[in-house]
Protein backbone atom coordinates (compact mmCIF):
# COMPACT_ATOMS: atom_id res chain seq x y z
CA UNK A 1 0.00 0.00 0.00
CA UNK A 2 1.43 3.64 -0.47
CA UNK A 3 0.22 6.88 -0.03
CA UNK A 4 0.68 10.94 -0.41
CA UNK A 5 -0.82 11.65 3.27
CA UNK A 6 -0.47 14.92 2.78
CA UNK A 7 1.90 16.98 5.15
CA UNK A 8 -0.44 18.72 7.78
CA UNK A 9 1.84 22.14 7.06
CA UNK A 10 0.81 21.77 3.47
CA UNK A 11 -2.68 20.97 3.68
CA UNK A 12 -3.28 24.20 5.39
CA UNK A 13 -0.59 26.80 3.58
CA UNK A 14 -2.89 25.51 0.16
CA UNK A 15 -6.02 25.18 1.67
CA UNK A 16 -7.60 28.17 -0.06
CA UNK A 17 -5.95 27.34 -3.80
CA UNK A 18 -5.82 23.64 -3.54
CA UNK A 19 -8.96 22.46 -1.31
CA UNK A 20 -11.33 25.21 -1.28
CA UNK A 21 -14.27 22.55 -1.81
CA UNK A 22 -12.94 20.20 1.39
CA UNK A 23 -14.31 20.94 4.49
CA UNK A 24 -11.42 22.61 6.71
CA UNK A 25 -11.94 20.00 9.68
CA UNK A 26 -11.36 17.29 6.67
CA UNK A 27 -8.28 18.73 6.44
CA UNK A 28 -6.81 18.42 10.06
CA UNK A 29 -4.50 15.66 10.55
CA UNK A 30 -6.32 14.30 13.71
CA UNK A 31 -9.11 13.28 11.44
CA UNK A 32 -7.11 12.62 8.62
CA UNK A 33 -4.66 10.31 11.11
CA UNK A 34 -7.77 8.01 11.84
CA UNK A 35 -8.87 7.60 8.40
CA UNK A 36 -5.87 6.33 7.34
CA UNK A 37 -4.83 4.38 10.20
CA UNK A 38 -8.27 2.30 9.33
CA UNK A 39 -7.73 2.33 5.92
CA UNK A 40 -4.73 0.17 7.26
CA UNK A 41 -5.87 -2.11 9.42
CA UNK A 42 -9.14 -2.71 7.32
CA UNK A 43 -6.58 -4.48 3.94
CA UNK A 44 -3.76 -5.51 6.37
CA UNK A 45 -0.96 -4.92 3.43
CA UNK A 46 2.23 -6.52 4.35
CA UNK A 47 4.52 -3.07 3.51
CA UNK A 48 2.91 0.16 3.65
CA UNK A 49 4.98 3.14 1.86
CA UNK A 50 4.05 6.87 2.88
CA UNK A 51 5.07 10.13 1.82
CA UNK A 52 4.82 13.48 3.39
CA UNK A 53 4.52 11.78 6.30
CA UNK A 54 5.08 15.00 9.24
CA UNK A 55 3.49 13.23 12.40
CA UNK A 56 5.56 10.42 12.41
CA UNK A 57 5.71 9.60 15.71
CA UNK A 58 2.06 9.10 16.14
CA UNK A 59 1.73 7.07 13.42
CA UNK A 60 4.99 4.97 14.28
CA UNK A 61 2.98 4.71 17.65
CA UNK A 62 -0.56 2.98 16.24
CA UNK A 63 0.97 1.16 13.51
CA UNK A 64 3.38 -0.47 16.21
CA UNK A 65 0.10 -1.10 18.24
CA UNK A 66 -0.97 -2.81 14.89
CA UNK A 67 2.22 -5.00 14.47
CA UNK A 68 3.95 -2.96 12.16
CA UNK A 69 7.41 -1.63 12.40
CA UNK A 70 8.78 1.14 10.54
CA UNK A 71 11.53 3.30 9.50
CA UNK A 72 11.56 7.20 8.75
CA UNK A 73 13.31 9.71 6.42
CA UNK A 74 13.03 13.19 6.70
CA UNK A 75 13.80 15.67 3.48
CA UNK A 76 16.39 17.60 3.38
CA UNK A 77 16.48 21.92 4.06
CA UNK A 78 13.76 22.80 5.94
CA UNK A 79 11.03 20.82 4.96
CA UNK A 80 9.69 18.83 8.36
CA UNK A 81 7.96 16.03 6.09
CA UNK A 82 9.83 12.85 5.17
CA UNK A 83 8.68 9.44 3.67
CA UNK A 84 7.82 6.53 6.23
CA UNK A 85 8.12 2.54 5.57
CA UNK A 86 6.14 0.58 7.92
CA UNK A 87 6.17 -3.70 7.52
CA UNK A 88 3.90 -5.94 9.45
CA UNK A 89 6.78 -7.37 11.61
CA UNK A 90 5.16 -11.11 12.38
CA UNK A 91 5.98 -11.31 8.49
CA UNK A 92 8.87 -9.62 7.71
CA UNK A 93 12.56 -8.62 8.59
CA UNK A 94 14.17 -5.59 7.46
CA UNK A 95 17.65 -6.53 6.15
CA UNK A 96 18.87 -3.10 5.15
CA UNK A 97 17.83 0.85 4.59
CA UNK A 98 19.07 3.28 2.52
CA UNK A 99 18.27 7.05 2.46
CA UNK A 100 18.61 8.51 -1.41
CA UNK A 101 18.80 11.98 -1.63
CA UNK A 102 17.71 13.63 -4.51
CA UNK A 103 18.77 17.38 -4.19
CA UNK A 104 22.24 16.72 -5.79
CA UNK A 105 20.03 15.71 -8.54
CA UNK A 106 18.47 19.10 -9.09
CA UNK A 107 14.89 17.65 -7.98
CA UNK A 108 14.47 20.16 -4.82
CA UNK A 109 15.29 18.31 -1.16
CA UNK A 110 13.11 15.34 -2.19
CA UNK A 111 14.08 11.66 -0.71
CA UNK A 112 13.37 8.17 -0.54
CA UNK A 113 14.06 4.96 1.18
CA UNK A 114 15.33 2.02 0.21
CA UNK A 115 14.01 -1.13 1.97
CA UNK A 116 15.55 -4.30 1.97
CA UNK A 117 13.06 -6.86 3.26
CA UNK A 118 12.91 -11.21 3.72
CA UNK A 119 10.30 -12.84 4.91
CA UNK A 120 10.46 -14.60 8.66
CA UNK A 121 9.79 -18.12 9.12
CA UNK A 122 6.40 -19.38 9.70
CA UNK A 123 6.45 -20.48 12.93
CA UNK A 124 3.87 -23.00 12.21
CA UNK A 125 6.43 -24.89 9.56
CA UNK A 126 8.53 -26.02 12.50
CA UNK A 127 5.72 -27.14 14.83
CA UNK A 128 5.21 -30.17 12.91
Amino acid sequence: MCYNILADAYAHHFAAKLYRDVPRGCLDWSARRSLLIAEIKHWAPDVVCLQEVQHYHELESEMREAGYEGRFVRRTGRRRDGCATFWRADRLRACSMQRIEFGPLGLDDNIAILMSLAPRPDPAVFDR
